[in-house]
């Protein structure tokens, strides 16, 4: 228990920006999109011997990069929608079975390479760029649980609910975590508005309020936001309280220039990329000192 706790410390402290800068990967669902199964994902590469293959090729492809450059870095695990209820229509496995399966390759793939993070990704239920299909907080702590458990279980470094679009889901997979026995740490990453709301309209400095209250004393090690073009990043963050970005240390953007106001998914329209990058990302980063800028 001793080492857990003081392990779980050198990630949050990592996580927070406050031993410099960690890079994020740029997800291997870009890459691997065109087969992926209809239920659960890139999930489903972890139990095929080609896909299996395909993702090592990625997770080492990145991980070469940071060890050449002498940078921690934070790598995703493959299981984005590998929730117990895609798990069961996708007939691939149990839930625990293809979480634990989708840890074990990326574990196993960067186990030379001591300064990679291994984050347990989760996504919503419905569509992340539909916050009217956005789970109610009851309904959320009850459906992301198993998937919870399952990457405690397979002993991820922590746990990063990304592409939310909505508090109120985002509020229960934060409980679900956070009521957990010894809960790793865990970052909440949303999709942004330019007008600095999640795409439900909810304020993200009042986002962060809510979680926080609602989680103490095992509140998130931070928020990210990911999944939103650079300068919608940049006008949206920019529209938050002074001094709230040292809560707000990553974000992971993309290059659809589209904007969220009809909630159409972004996701075909462009090449996710690992950082606030151009003139969006020197922006914010002199304006506001944003650590993962």
């Amino acid at each position: 228990r001793p080492q857990l706790m003081e392990r779980n410390h050198d990630v949050a402290a990592l996580l927070r920006g406050e031993q410099g800068r960690v890079v994020m990967d740029g997800s291997a669902p870009v890459y691997l999109s065109r087969e992926r199964d209809p239920h659960v994902g890139t999930t489903g590469y972890c139990v095929l011997d080609r896909g299996r293959d395909a993702l090592r090729s990625v997770y080492r492809g990145y991980a070469e990069v940071c060890a050449a450059e002498r940078l921690p870095m934070v790598i995703c695990t493959a299981t984005w929608r590998a929730t117990h209820a895609r798990c069961v229509r996708s007939g691939l496995g149990s839930c625990e079975d293809l979480n634990a399966a989708a840890v074990s390759l990326l574990r196993e793939t960067v186990a030379r390479y001591p300064q990679v993070l291994v984050m347990g990704c989760m996504g919503p239920a419905g569509d992340a760029y539909r916050s009217n299909e956005a789970l109610s907080t009851e309904e959320a702590i009850q459906y992301h649980t198993p998937q919870v458990r399952a990457l405690i279980r397979a002993q991820v470094d922590f746990l990063g609910p990304s592409t939310l679009p909505a508090l109120s889901e985002a509020l229960g997979m934060a409980l679900a975590i956070a009521r957990e026995p010894s809960p790793p740490p865990y970052v909440i990453s949303f999709v942004l508005r330019p007008t600095g709301t999640l795409l439900d309209g909810t304020p993200l400095h009042e986002a962060v309020r809510v979680i926080d209250a609602a989680t103490a004393p095992l509140q998130p090690t931070c928020y990210w936001v990911n999944c939103t073009h650079p300068d919608t990043c940049a006008q949206g963050l920019l529209k938050q309280p002074a001094g709230f970005l040292q809560v707000c240390v990553s974000v992971r953007s993309h290059c659809a220039a589209g904007v969220h106001a009809d909630e159409e998914s972004m996701w075909p329209g462009g090449q996710r990329i690992s950082s606030l990058t151009g003139r969006a990302g020197r922006h914010l980063h002199g304006r506001a000192h944003l650590p993962g800028a």
